[in-house]
């Protein structure tokens, strides 16, 4: 399939192609962009839908319709819309503003199928090592009830619930914090420093503290992913095979306190070896050569050869 058919997804694809590239950011600047991509944005346009909706119900004049309003804010249709317009005003925003033009265009396809594997293998292994040990303590710590609210309004409707966790969230996620926060971040700082503060970045967007430590460890791997690739098709799938993941039944489920440490040691051992070889598997220290001798044939800007 074509993804340049759909314009939604033509900044994605030029940033993956490097026809686009990040502008240099600071500390501030990336989290103007978090502010802006998980509260202005989403709040902006569901005062939209809501002034839409407000209009339509007071044209139908009907005491029925106004008092439905409160529970079509509440339904799932609602939220995958909110979420949909979400996406689409994102990527326009954040390319209008954040992205600038090469005049380049990378020489060779950067995701290949072969790497599906390595990511099943890097991300399985994540979750099962997340699954076996950090994961009970995180379960200790409440959620708001907000947060929680909108999940569980969410997955009232299951496809819905899933096709916003596993589509529509990877692909807004990763084109802002990867494509242009860490992005951008490492062309003012060294790659370290820069992939540590837009995975604290990306932690703090979640605005909770049991997912937001999750989402730190994730936006490590991620983060280190595209530093070594700069491939946002890559750290995308990543991020909806996570999200697939995360419906897996949790450990703690198991009564018996010897058996569950029993076999939390197992998933512990089987996530970290299958890390490793979902790590040689997608061969990210010689991609990232390659990459750069590419780059370097092409008169590409020496910002491009990150190390870490």
């Amino acid at each position: 399939m074509n993804l340049r058919k759909l314009m939604l997804f033509n900044p994605l694809i030029d940033l993956e192609e490097e026809v686009t590239d990040s502008k240099e950011i600071g500390i501030l600047g990336g989290i103007w962009i978090a502010v802006l991509f998980s509260l202005i944005i989403p709040v902006t346009i569901q005062i939209i839908l809501l002034i839409t909706t407000l209009i339509a119900a007071a044209i139908l004049s009907s005491y029925e319709g106004l008092n439905a309003i409160k529970d079509i804010f509440k339904s799932p249709s609602f939220l995958l819309i909110s979420s949909i317009f979400s996406l689409m005003a994102t990527v326009f925003i954040m390319n209008k503003f954040f992205l600038v033009k090469t005049n380049l265009i990378f020489p060779e396809r950067k995701f290949k199928k072969r790497d599906i594997i390595g990511v099943i293998f890097l991300i399985l292994g994540f979750r099962l090592l997340f699954s076996g040990s950090l994961s009970y303590i995180l379960d200790l710590i409440p959620i708001p009830k907000s947060i929680e609210d909108t999940f569980n309004n969410l997955f009232i409707n299951p496809f819905i619930g899933i096709f916003s966790a596993v589509v529509i969230a990877p692909i807004q996620e990763e084109f802002v914090n990867r494509g242009i926060i860490l992005n951008g971040l490492a062309k003012k700082y060294s790659s370290k420093v820069a992939l540590i503060l837009s995975s604290l970045i990306f932690a703090a967007m979640h605005m909770n503290i049991p997912q937001g430590i999750n989402a730190f460890l994730l936006g490590l791997i991620l983060g280190y992913v595209y530093l070594k690739t700069k491939s946002i098709l890559l750290t995308t799938l990543c991020h909806a095979i996570n999200n697939i993941l995360a419906f897996m039944p949790e450990l703690g489920s198991l009564s018996n306190i010897h058996v569950l440490i029993a076999i939390s040691i197992l998933v512990v051992i089987i996530g970290i070896i299958l890390m490793l070889v979902g790590l040689k598997r997608l061969d990210l220290k010689n991609r990232q050569i390659h990459f750069d001798s590419l780059r370097k044939q092409h008169d590409y800007d020496d910002e491009f050869n990150i190390n870490i």
